[in-house]
């Protein structure tokens, strides 16, 4: 035989069980037990799903509003409304998985169509573990479109949903999954919110009351008025006294001189970072800022995909690296900023004020990450807090403790909301 074709045989041999290097009986014998194999797969006829795969049956696009009573605002919006994005995954034996994407500032129709039209056909009769095909597939596919925003948060609620699959299906935390050991993750509270006739007095005993239920940071709104914040964050640093670490978030509100100028005049408050002052967009301003403000940056939570936040690091604009697993590109994008961030030697903080989805899935995340600073354990936005674990409302130390629950660890289901 030549050795072309001696090749060919062992390879067909090998992907046929050796067939040629059996005798006849035993190949017939192998043929049966095929044939008997074949008979119990299911409907379908996937082997994935007889292996006990998780085969995805639908995908259900889930907008939800809910009306808002409050005077609170921070320096861009008071809210009448809280708009909230999910997504639900059902799989073929049952299970169900929920993603949440970030959905404030904006109408979800968007974020709806593109999970319906583009991203659901991408996955139902597949499996759930190939959550980095569909965001790499929806990726490419925005980079034509150019529609990077919509098709990152909306492509973060479905892998998100398709982690807590994977993690109902194995029976373990979605933190386990993810390699991490540690059950507790450091948070701070974030509140300090503007409202009518709310002094700076009043403020500093709300914040100083954060840090008599366990915190040991907290993070107050600034940039509606520039003199205001200043005696707004004089007046807390004073009501917490010189231990709790205090940081303040701008929402995009100033550009580089104005917040150059604010930090040198908060600077003697020991302050541990300013958040988000400028534009996200801004990578010249951010570095142009970070090196002339005496106290650290942070941001930017609303960013997607890690070649942005890429781009801040190469910058150097930006010190806290902060991410939104509902807004960046999912869970696994998240990781994937979060080691651009190691290697750089800059630490995470999580974004949080939505839903209990996306704190949970905070949480899992910080579980993971060596380099991670904190999460945001947002004193307003508690949005079905009902539906979590009791015991991360539990602060102890500055840090609480990750769902043991399989997946996210959260009981919101599509039935959550009929009625």
């Amino acid at each position: 035989m030549q050795r072309r074709s001696f090749v060919r045989a062992v390879g067909e041999a090998a992907a046929g069980g050796f067939g040629l290097l059996m005798s006849t009986s035993q190949a017939q014998a192998r043929d049966a037990d095929k044939d008997k194999a074949s008979a119990k797969l299911p409907p379908d006829g996937t082997v994935a799903a007889a292996m006990g795969d998780i085969i995805i049956k639908s995908v259900t696009a889930f907008p939800y509003e809910m009306k808002v009573e409050s005077e609170a605002s921070n320096s861009r919006r008071k809210w009448s409304t809280k708009t909230f994005f999910f997504v639900f995954i059902d799989t073929q034996d049952g299970l169900q998985g929920v993603g949440e994407g970030w959905c404030s500032y904006g109408n979800s129709a968007a974020l709806k169509n593109t999970v319906d039209l583009e991203i659901a056909p991408l996955m139902i009769g597949k499996s759930a573990f190939e959550h980095t095909r569909v965001v790499e597939q929806v990726r490419r596919a925005a980079d034509l479109s150019n529609r990077l925003g919509v098709a990152a948060i909306a492509v973060s609620a479905c892998e998100m949903a398709m982690w807590d699959l994977i993690g109902k299906k194995l029976k373990q935390p979605l933190y386990k999954l993810l390699g991490a050991s540690n059950p507790r993750v450091p948070v701070y509270a974030s509140g300090g919110l503007y409202a009518p006739n709310k002094s700076a007095a009043d403020l500093g005993v709300e914040m100083a009351g954060y840090v008599k239920r366990g915190f040991n940071a907290v993070k107050m709104k600034v940039g509606a008025n520039f003199a205001d914040d200043v005696k707004r964050v004089a007046a807390v640093r004073e009501a917490l006294g010189p231990d709790p670490r205090l940081m303040v978030d701008f929402h995009y509100e100033w550009d580089v001189a104005t917040t150059v100028r604010f930090a040198r005049a908060i600077e003697k408050y020991d302050i541990q970072w300013i958040e988000s002052p400028l534009p996200p967009y801004d990578f010249d301003g951010y570095r142009r800022l970070s090196a002339q403000s005496p106290i650290a940056i942070t941001g930017n939570e609303t960013m997607a995909w890690a070649d942005t936040f890429q781009r801040y690091i190469s910058t150097d604009g930006i010190h806290y690296i902060e991410l939104d697993p509902s807004a960046c590109g999912g869970i696994s994008e998240s990781l994937s900023i979060a080691k651009l961030a190691y290697i750089s030697g800059r630490p995470c903080t999580l974004h949080s004020s939505s839903s209990a989805v996306l704190f949970a899935a905070d949480l899992h995340l910080a579980a993971s990450i060596p380099n991670c600073h904190s999460v945001e354990y947002h004193m307003f936005h508690q949005w079905f807090w009902d539906k979590a674990p009791s015991n991360w409302r539990k602060v102890e130390g500055g840090t609480v403790r990750v769902p043991e629950g399989f997946g996210l660890g959260v009981d919101i289901t599509s039935d959550s909301f009929k009625s």
